[in-house]
């Protein structure tokens, strides 16, 4: 293939495929890619040098492990910065599931995020650090919509944490 050129490509006897941009022989620019199985994994965001980088607007990866929308991805095809949402469908430790928007460092929640539980639809907003809640925060209760403010570290509530107090 020439630079600069889209296209399709069907990876082996597996039936992955890719469509979009190349340059030479190598992924680069905007494309899609379905990686074949049960679920698929579908990818719809920037490649360069034949990786995941820069903006994405879908990682699909199946209802075991969710889906992601408009995220990015850094080094190492490595989730980095802020994503607009995070379905985990029922991902592992969530039976319900959860939806996340927030910032990602190296694949994990780090920064500032929102997490809304699936079981209950309580909503935690606050800082998280190596995907644990940490630091200040505000938690509501679907229920009855009532918000408290409190402080966590690595998931735990800290003695600085009073939620009986409303905000």
């Amino acid at each position: 293939m020439k630079s600069d050129e889209n296209g399709s490509y069907v990876f082996g006897a597996n039936g992955d495929r890719y469509e979009g941009a190349f340059r030479g022989d190598r992924r680069e620019g905007k494309g899609r890619m379905v990686v074949s199985g049960q679920p698929e994994i579908v990818y719809e965001g920037d490649y360069k040098d034949d990786k995941k980088s820069g903006s994405f607007q879908l990682l699909d990866m199946g209802p075991k492990h969710g889906k992601l929308i408009n995220g990015r991805f850094g080094a190492n095809e490595e989730l980095d910065g802020f994503c607009e949402k995070f379905d985990g469908a029922s991902s592992e430790g969530y039976e319900k599931g959860f939806i996340y928007s927030g910032n990602f460092k190296e694949s994990v929640f780090d920064g500032q995020g929102k997490l809304v539980h699936g079981d209950t639809g309580n909503t935690f907003e606050g800082e998280f650090f190596q995907h644990h809640k940490h630091g200040p925060c505000a938690f509501t209760l679907a229920k009855t919509g009532q918000r408290y403010r409190g402080e966590f570290e690595f998931n735990f509530e800290t003695g600085k944490s009073d939620f009986g107090l409303r905000l």
